[in-house]
């Protein structure tokens, strides 16, 4: 069906102006004025009075295309939050994990993998290790807990906690073998540090002339602000005192938990003041004293020692692999005139102060350490003690404080010395009078050194108590 529709004069004119604007993008500047006027006359006039079929197709088209703009306006609700949002419709929600909270102590089964968060693909920030003691603070339901870890919290596997106390052994160090040795002190140190790693720091802090590492075991809470230090087998031959000293130092570490002395627990002595031991300050001449050449890993070392004695017995030795005896090398009073005249067993005091590796560690070391109060050196033989190494004032009445100590624990007899007749170069002799800090000198057993390890349980009994009753001044001494 078609019908007819009558198009007015106003709007043929639109349409015309339509036309004109779509024109006008063809047609020059200049000529746009008359042209175009010219052009909208004549259009308007030829359509006037006329008439055109527009087919009801066109209509129906036209309000089909309204209908269906009005349909999609409509169908847009107003603040739909699906299309102010269209992400949330592709994310899903993410639960946190729930951890219970808790406060106890746990270890781990085997070493294990320390997290940042409770993902293994998350950053690991470290590992935690057997028979150390862990803070939990929180139980997950998803497979991970949460434990206290470099001052922070972090995650560890559920499985592989436990908040039973591991066993550990009680006889690390053999006090029955004879010739307890470096590579049994090693070992032993090795699986104390292992079993006890919240009690004991054990470093190597520097080395020997042959190679060997110089060993330092800190019982107690490294970072206390007090300190002693105590050191064995500086002469070689003198090497039970190593033993003496590992087996206080494994002694202390079973019992720290729940030993006490004096009424006062060996856990809290030792977090207020950490005790230093070096057990084997010469290594070098222990493994001479006792394996003679075959002992020393350096061939040219062993050539030079073979030149300075006729004998090939070494077990009296006391100096180190070069023939130089520690004991008289240090910086205090040392002078060249004094001792022996070369190198060999003992006596000799070196071309200069500290010219030994061995004494150079043990100088660094003794340094070192901040907030030192008192130093005990373990020798042989005697069963006496040397302590007055010319200090005055305070520093003698701290000494006399120190030394009646030691005699009452042990029974060893003092000796008094003259100006004349302290040793120069001597270890004590440089703690006291160059670092101004307490120190004496204790001598093991009896008859000669190597001291027979038939004595060994006395010279136990003897010192049995000396480092915490040495601790114990030094808490009171404020």
């Amino acid at each position: 069906m078609v019908r007819k529709v009558k198009i007015s004069r106003i709007t043929r004119v639109i349409c015309t102006y339509g036309l004109l604007t779509s024109l006008s993008t063809s047609i020059p500047s200049h000529a746009m004025n008359g042209t175009l006027i010219n052009v909208a006359s004549e259009h308007v006039n030829s359509e006037e009075n006329n008439t055109i079929d527009i087919s009801t197709q066109e209509d129906n088209k036209q309000e089909d295309n309204n209908q269906e703009n009005n349909n999609q306006d409509n169908n847009v609700p107003e603040n739909n939050p699906d299309l102010d949002n269209p992400d949330d419709n592709n994310t899903e929600e993410v639960k946190e994990p729930i951890y219970k909270a808790v406060k106890d102590t746990i270890y781990v089964k085997k070493q294990s993998s320390v997290y940042e968060e409770p993902d293994t693909s998350s950053k690991k920030i470290g590992t935690a290790t057997l028979y150390k003691k862990y803070t939990r603070v929180g139980i997950g339901e998803n497979g991970y807990d949460q434990i206290e870890f470099d001052g922070g919290i972090a995650y560890i596997a559920s499985s592989n906690v436990t908040t039973k106390k591991p066993s550990v052994p009680t006889d690390i160090v053999d006090i029955e073998d004879k010739k307890y040795d470096y590579n049994e002190m090693k070992k032993d140190l090795e699986q104390l540090n292992v079993y006890y790693p919240d009690y004991v720091t054990v470093q190597s802090i520097g080395k020997s002339s042959d190679n060997r590492e110089i060993y330092s075991a800190v019982l107690g809470n490294p970072d206390a602000k007090k300190h002693i230090l105590i050191q064995g087998s500086m002469h070689a031959r003198e090497y039970i005192n190593t033993q003496l000293l590992m087996s206080q130092l494994e002694y202390y570490l079973i019992r720290y938990e729940n030993g006490t002395y004096n009424g006062v627990s060996y856990k809290k002595m030792f977090n207020e003041v950490a005790v230093h031991i070096i057990p084997m300050a010469n290594p070098d001449g222990v493994t001479l004293s006792q394996y003679g050449l075959n002992g020393i890993q350096d061939k040219k070392l062993a050539m030079s020692l073979k030149g300075m004695q006729k004998s090939s017995n070494f077990a009296r030795w006391k100096a180190n692999a070069k023939g130089v005896d520690l004991n008289r090398n240090f910086s205090f009073g040392w002078t060249k005139k004094a001792g022996a005249s070369k190198r060999g067993s003992m006596n000799y005091a070196g071309a200069k102060a500290e010219s030994e590796k061995e004494t150079k560690v043990l100088v660094k070391y003794t340094k070192s350490i901040k907030g030192l109060k008192t130093v005990l050196s373990y020798h042989s033989m005697g069963n006496i003690i040397y302590w007055n190494y010319g200090q005055t004032g305070k520093l003698m009445s701290k000494s006399k404080e120190l030394v009646n100590l030691v005699k009452d624990i042990t029974g060893y007899r003092l000796v008094t010395q003259s100006s004349k007749s302290i040793p120069y170069g001597g270890y004590s002799d440089y703690v006291v009078r160059e670092l101004g800090i307490p120190a004496v000198t204790l001598e093991t057993g009896i008859l000669y050194a190597p001291v027979n390890h038939s004595q060994f349980d006395t010279i136990w009994k003897q010192n049995k108590t000396i480092i915490p009753a040495v601790v114990l001044q030094v808490i009171e001494d404020n």
